[in-house]
Order: structure tokens, then sequence, then C-alpha cells
């Protein structure tokens, strides 16, 4: 037999007489196995408890109490091309608080009720020629319209609007506006 199918015959059974001892269960079987412990058990999975809730105590909570006998309802009537409904009287009304009929007290003025409004002032540099008129006329419509108790806030608009005054008072709604400038005066001229 040549000499490179000896060296194969030989490996073949090297490799099998170490393959021997591993063989199946039952025959020649290591000793040192048969005589492990079993493996444990499986961890069983047992939700986390979730925690009761507490019932909060009476101090927890702040117990505001209100006592009301009249309650201002703003209403606007109009008819079907949009022209304001006159004359109407509290017997007209119904008005309901969950389901149940409350009792209208009277039918107020409009003229009493309380006025806030927003004025917006044109700053920016395309109106620079007319600014004076536009803030004197700004100016009287807050003293024409504006009554005791009504209030005005006031914004600059240009390339970003600005907040110049929360509100205010007619008088010094009016004293904000005219110490307005256009922003042509603010910024710098960029032409040379």
């Amino acid at each position: 037999m040549p000499l490179a199918n000896r060296r194969s015959l030989s490996f073949v059974l090297l490799a099998l007489l170490l393959l021997l001892p591993f063989g199946s269960p039952g025959r020649g079987q290591n000793k040192r196995t048969e005589k492990l412990p079993p493996p444990p058990a499986a961890p069983v999975f047992r939700p986390k408890p979730k925690p009761t809730p507490v019932a909060p105590r009476n101090e927890d909570f702040e117990v505001v109490r209100i006592s009301s006998n009249l309650v201002v309802v703003p209403v606007s009537v109009t008819d079907m091309a949009g022209n304001p409904t006159l004359g109407l009287l509290a017997a007209d009304f119904n008005l309901q608080e969950q389901g149940r009929l409350q009792e209208i007290a009277k039918i107020g003025d409009p003229e009493q009720i309380p006025l806030d409004m927003a004025l917006l002032i044109d700053v920016s540099g395309s109106v620079e020629a007319k600014f004076g008129f536009e803030r004197e006329s700004a100016s009287r419509f807050l003293k024409q319209v504006l009554k005791t108790g009504d209030r005005s806030a006031i914004f600059a608009i240009d390339q970003e609007p600005r907040f110049e005054q929360g509100l205010d008072t007619a008088a010094r709604a009016t004293s904000k506006l005219m110490s307005i400038t256009s922003s042509k005066v603010l910024r710098p001229s960029l032409t040379r």
C-alpha cells in the first residue's frame, strides 16, 4: 500500500478512536455525567405588584367657595342679513345651566360693558410720510371710543411686531401711542 494511502487510513482510524467515547447514550457513556444533579427549574415570571392608590386627604385640596347672585352673559342677536335685533326683553331669552332653566334678571345696556381692544399701528418705512397723520388719527380714535373702564393694548407693526403697551386706560394708551416713532427714524438709512 502506498504511503499516502496509509497516512489517510491512519488519520481516519485516529478520528474514529477519538469519537468513540462521545457515542450515543447508553453505550460507553461518561461516568461523570451520570452523577450530575438535574438542571435547576426555569424561573417563573411573576408580574410586579401594582401599588394601591392612596385616597387623598381633605387637607390636600384647596376649597374655593364662590357665591354669586348675578352673572354677566354677553350675547348679540342679529337678523338673517346680519343687522342687530333691537328691543329684545328678558322674556325673549331662555338660559340653561346643565339643563336647568336659569332666571334672567335683566338685559343690560351694551354701552355699559367694558371694552378691551388691541390697536396695531404700522411703523414701517412705507408709511414714513403719513406716520404723523396715522398716529394722530389713532390717538383721536382711542380718546373718542374708549370710556371709563375700557382699556387698550398697543402693538407696533414692522418687519417684526413689537408689544408696546399692555391693556391700560385711554389716557395712558394715547400717551404711549404718541411716543412711538416710525421705524425709519429708529433705523439708520442703508443708502448713502
